[in-house]
């Protein structure tokens, strides 16, 4: 059943539909260095391309093309830190006169001056989506500039008074688990619209940063966390548990759980047609000039002409996929994607490994982005384990981060086998978890005719 929940500017819902966040990076400039980012090298390297901002004119025209191209509709502003960026209020106008609504993704110490607040609300900044890592003089030392709690608090009153909606993210580092449940006190206090949780993840940048005295073990955060869920779903605060093993938390917790495959349906999180663009070098880089614009589609069946040997070989050893990919029907996408101008073209649904399969749910759409999330996340970041192979939920999971069980072991791997069948619709635990959707958004993303 579809619920909505009024919450005044916004509404909180179980109804499901695809992403259209873009995303844009403007250079790896920051007046931090907090040690789990996930450009922390590029930051420290000296010289690096990706580390200079980018002109306002290169961020324009990436701009234009995730709107125009992609049919995004919003947008997420990161740097390094995007409110130092030079021309941060020109390029927000912009993306306001475009149609992109713009979030900037912020540690806050610019925003402690409540005039620049003014200036970020007059530029028509939508929200901001704030980085809290810990409390007091313990968040100080985790992002290595002296006074910035103060500092975060202090802008954080002033987005209240002037009414600039925002949300929180939280990285699950050991130093602050144990002020979990007080960064939720705060959440709720302060009117953050959302709760991100999110693991130190491993990320291309961050090579010989992780190691075992500073990744949590996961079993340390599935103790802390339910009662902190707990206290902000009672109190209707979205929260998110980002890029986790289903398999750590109860049932009633794997709604929470927001791995690469269920952010295809999380309206804050990053629409990958765009995103296979914005994230390519050439397009985080100040020198360099744009590159063309993907194709999804297009991209995935290059993928699949590249590893044609492998999948023959699944497909030898698995007849039962490939006649299961063959007789596939999938359902009419709907009109807010059709509208994307990225066809589809000779795309079809593949099952080639033991992670994709066959759902009546599903549309072409979905397919592609749940492949190429499947792709992203084996290639980059996770691993499956043997325990993984067993479990019903795999297809939905990204399993363990790859050098993880390199540090712990996989002793807290624990396969699903009680549904009696493998599931395939990321949707399967999420489609029962509340979150928010904008006012600006009820016209696609909640049920026609409801929440207006």
């Amino acid at each position: 059943m579809i619920k909505i929940i009024d919450k005044g500017g916004y509404s909180l819902t179980n109804h499901r539909v695809n992403y259209r966040r873009a995303v844009l990076w403007l250079g790896q400039t920051c007046n931090q260095r907090c040690y789990f980012c996930y450009f922390a090298n590029i930051m420290e390297e000296k010289g690096h391309p990706e580390k200079p901002f980018m002109s306002l004119e290169k961020a324009k025209e990436i701009c234009k093309t995730l709107r125009f191209k992609y049919n995004n509709n919003s947008i997420d502003i990161q740097g390094g830190e995007p409110t130092i960026y030079p021309h941060i209020f020109e390029l927000m106008k912009y993306c306001n006169e475009i149609g992109l609504k713009p979030t900037l993704i912020t540690n806050a110490l610019v925003l402690d001056d409540i005039e620049k607040c003014k200036k970020f609300k007059e530029a028509g900044v939508f929200d901001f989506l704030i980085s809290v890592h810990n409390l007091g003089e313990a968040h100080d030392e985790v992002v290595k500039v002296p006074g910035s709690h103060k500092r975060q608090m202090k802008a954080i009153d002033n987005l209240m008074e002037l009414d600039i909606p925002f949300r929180f993210n939280i990285v699950l580092t050991n130093e602050v688990l144990p002020n979990l449940q007080l960064i939720a006190g705060l959440a709720e206090k302060k009117g953050a619209r959302a709760c991100n949780f999110i693991a130190f993840n491993c990320s291309p940048g961050q090579e010989g940063k992780r190691n075992k005295d500073n990744v949590t073990l996961y079993s340390k955060i599935k103790t802390v966390l339910p009662p902190v869920i707990d206290y902000l779903d009672e109190r209707e605060i979205e929260v998110n548990l980002r890029y986790l093993p289903f398999c750590l938390f109860e049932p009633k917790y794997r709604k929470f759980i927001q791995d690469t495959k269920q952010t295809i349906y999380d309206l804050h999180e990053w629409e990958y047609t765009g995103r296979l663009w914005t994230q390519d070098k050439p397009q985080r880089r100040a020198a360099d000039p744009l590159d063309e614009p993907p194709n999804l589609f297009k991209y995935l069946l290059e993928r699949r002409e590249g590893e044609s040997r492998d999948i023959a070989r699944f497909f030898e050893e698995n007849p039962h996929k490939y006649e299961e990919s063959m007789s596939v029907k999938v359902k009419e996408p709907t009109k807010q994607l059709t509208d994307i101008a990225v066809k589809v073209g000779d795309y079809k649904p593949l099952f080639f490994n033991n992670n994709l399969g066959y759902d009546e749910n599903l549309t072409i759409y979905d397919y592609a982005y749940i492949e190429f999330r499947e792709i992203s996340a084996c290639t980059y970041r996770y691993k499956k384990l043997d325990k993984c192979n067993s479990c019903e939920i795999t297809g939905i999971c990204d399993g363990f981060h790859k050098d993880y069980v390199e540090f712990w072991g996989d002793e807290e791997a624990i396969p699903e086998k009680s549904i009696g069948k493998k599931i395939y619709d990321p949707r399967y635990y999420m489609k029962d978890q509340m979150k928010v959707v904008e006012k600006e958004e009820y016209n696609w993303a909640l049920p026609q005719g409801e929440g207006n």
